[in-house]
Order: structure tokens, then sequence, then C-alpha cells
């Protein structure tokens, strides 16, 4: 089974995923949103809903976490969406910039010394 590429608490991994994440959360579930195939405006909009916002959070983890082949469950999504969003949310950010290639996804040692030159 799979992991997390940052845990929970792992906020400041990937430091621009949480300053989007902290100022600006419904982009970034929209972004997320994108990653996993869905629409970014609906989702976008919806997440200011509360509630609804907690739905959409609670999905796109489980969605996520069914995607990468992450072991967890329905219960551990839904306290982790009400006690630490914004947690929960940098870390699907996080997931869905390795998916699509963001700043995430570590670069081989051959691009790296290619990119210094």
């Amino acid at each position: 089974m799979g992991e997390w590429d940052q845990s929970v608490l792992g906020c400041f991994g990937n430091c621009s995923v949480c300053i989007i994440t902290f100022l600006v959360p419904c982009h970034q579930v929209g972004k997320v949103s994108e990653a996993l195939g869905d629409g970014y405006c609906c989702q976008c909009l919806l997440f200011l809903i509360p509630v609804v916002d907690l739905f959409i959070l609670v999905s796109q983890r489980g969605r996520m976490r069914d995607r990468q082949g992450i072991e967890g469950g329905l219960l551990t999504d839904l306290l982790l969406g009400i006690f630490c969003p914004i947690c929960v949310i940098c870390q699907l950010g996080n997931e869905a910039d390795k998916m699509t290639g963001g700043m995430a996804k570590a670069l081989p040692q051959e691009e790296m010394e290619m990119a210094r030159m």
C-alpha cells in the first residue's frame, strides 16, 4: 500500500501549497478537484458553503487515498476534516501537485544538474 507524500501535520513541506491553502483554501480545493478529474469552479464555489465544505474535503481525501493506494477510512477522513481542515487541504494539495507534476514532484538527478546550468 502507498503512503501520503507528506503527513497531515507536514503543512510546511511544500511552502507554496501551504501559503495558497492558508490564504485561499477554496482555490486549493479546486486544484485538487482538477487533479482528481473534476471541475475546478464548481468545487471551489461549493467549498464556500458550510457543511458542504466538509463533505467535499472528506470526499476528496477518500478519492485521493483510493487513487494513490493509501490505507485509511471514512472516519479518519471525517475527523481530520473537522479538526484540522487546513492541514488536510495542504496534504491533498501536495498529493495533487505530485500527481500533476508540480513542485512537490522530486526531480531526477539528471534534471537537477541540467537546471543548474
